[in-house]
């Protein structure tokens, strides 16, 4: 699925936030996000871990239409005067199809900026990676984000406040209702003496993960659609 569509986004008439419960000192499972409306899909089992911060990273997210949005606010890594950090987090849900439709691609969008600060070189850096993985029960697809600018960010120039946006899509094959999605999310800080790096993702927009579906192929009314290709290019 390519172009952008210019179909307007619509707020689902769905609660907005479901109960958290504490699985373990590391990961949060936010329940379930169930779709109401005709061609909407099911985010089952929302949850989030992390293996090197507390959580929640990436917080409780918000159903819009066929996506859910996250906001984080504590999805940071920062590092001054020779040391590191790294900060990992990793989401995890079932997405299932409304009867009839099939999902037939998974998109990441995910906003942040970065500081670097300092008399230094390459050792002083700030970093965003991460890897999208799907699993439709036959087949596993996995792709790495894809960040603009380029990353790791390095010393010179010093920057501050710069912008950086990341991305991953994966084209599901034909006739898949049901995947499994983990998403691993990575943000990383190195320093050297007198030099501060600093990096996290957006407060206002952050990670966004849209789900499109189609329509079974006797049904004459797109009611599916393509509109989450408008998600790749929108910022909150």
């Amino acid at each position: 699925m390519s172009g952008k569509v210019g179909f307007p986004l619509v707020l689902c008439a769905v609660s907005l936030f479901a109960a958290v419960s504490i699985a373990s000192a590391g990961s949060i499972n936010y329940g379930n996000y169930e779709g109401t409306a005709p061609s909407e899909v099911d985010f089952l089992s929302v949850a989030e871990s992390s293996s090197t911060d507390a959580v929640p990273l990436f917080g409780t997210p918000s159903r819009y239409e066929n996506s859910l949005w996250f906001f984080p606010t504590t999805f940071t890594s920062e590092a001054q005067d020779g040391a590191s950090d790294t900060t990992a987090g990793t989401l995890t849900m079932s997405i299932r199809a409304d009867e009839g439709c099939y999902l037939t691609e998974v998109v990441i969008n995910e906003y942040g900026q970065y500081s670097l600060a300092g008399n230094g070189n390459s050792g002083t850096s700030a970093s965003v990676n991460g890897t999208l993985w799907i699993d439709t029960g036959s087949q596993i697809f996995s792709v790495a984000l894809d960040t603009t600018p380029d990353s790791p960010y390095v010393l010179p120039p010093e920057r501050s406040d710069e912008l950086f946006f990341a991305s991953a899509t994966i084209n599901l094959p034909a006739g898949v209702s049901q995947v499994s999605f983990s998403f691993d999310d990575i943000l990383a800080t190195t320093s050297q003496d007198g030099t501060t790096a600093f990096i996290q993702k957006n407060v206002i927009s952050g990670p966004t993960i849209g789900i499109a579906v189609i329509p079974e192929p006797t049904t004459m009314v797109l009611l599916c659609g393509a509109s989450l290709a408008l998600l790749k290019r929108k910022k909150v």
